[in-house]
């Protein structure tokens, strides 16, 4: 039914949440993504025909449609932007540069978990994203994290049921944050691992020869990293989507 699948209560404040084949509606976005990034690696490698490519765009912007997430929202939508843009055969793209988009993923996670930059953009957070400056108390659950995390800073805590790392009063969370969550999960050990895949899927994409594939995949990455700046995704879907953009290459 459009709500949802099941009505079920929410373990950490029993509300009631609408749970979808995919999972719960803010988990959905990377879902869409690693569709369409399949479809086109499907297309472009075996020289397949591209309807089903834009059939697979076509069913993002469908469903862009019916999103109540924030985060999924802006991260489908910048991705879908993305690729239009992208694939215009007159756009010239700036010269990719596999440490330089390396940085800047890792740079845009320090600079909005860590200093808080968010808070000169509070125009765009307030009236545009409709968020308040704490993006709905995700700061606070980051500052706990990273006390948290300082406690076991090398391998951290291992796995718990749901991942819910944080506690805050009777409620608990994940860090909604993929880089905390890894911290938490395996310290510096675990996160140095994390770092290096996403490192060798974004040289995978400056080494592969197709400039149309080169364009097409990147987004993958960016939006990924962009979205789990304030979500978690289960780490088989992010393990997923790097490994088909490492396989690009090929």
């Amino acid at each position: 039914k459009p709500e949802g699948l099941v009505q079920a209560l929410s373990p950490t404040n029993q509300r009631e949440r609408s749970i979808y084949f995919l999972g719960v509606s803010n988990q959905i976005g990377p879902f869409i993504i690693l569709s369409i990034l399949s479809v086109g690696l499907y297309c472009y490698l075996y020289k397949k025909k591209r309807i089903f490519l834009w059939l697979a765009v076509a069913h993002g912007l469908i469903s862009f449609v019916f999103f109540t997430s924030t985060t999924t929202l802006l991260g489908v939508g910048v991705y879908l932007l993305l690729l239009i843009l992208l694939h215009r055969k007159n756009y010239d793209f700036i010269k990719f540069t596999s440490v330089f988009y390396f940085l800047e993923i890792s740079a845009i996670q320090i600079l909005v978990v860590g200093f808080q930059v968010q808070k000169y953009f509070t125009y765009i957070i307030y009236n545009i994203l409709h968020k308040d400056i704490t993006f709905s108390t995700r700061t606070e659950i980051w500052e706990v994290a990273i006390e948290k995390i300082k406690t076991s800073l090398w391998i951290g805590f291992g796995g718990i049921e749901s991942g819910r790392y944080i506690v805050m009063g009777t409620w608990k969370f994940n860090a909604h944050n993929i880089f905390l969550q890894i911290l938490l999960f395996g310290g510096i050990v675990a996160i140095v691992l994390f770092m290096f895949l996403v490192f060798k899927s974004i040289r995978s994409i400056y080494l592969c020869e197709s400039k149309s594939v080169k364009y097409f995949v990147f987004p993958s990455v960016f939006v990924l990293c962009l979205m789990e700046l304030a979500e978690v995704y289960p780490y088989i879907l992010n393990f997923l989507i790097l490994y088909l953009v490492f396989y690009c290459r090929k």
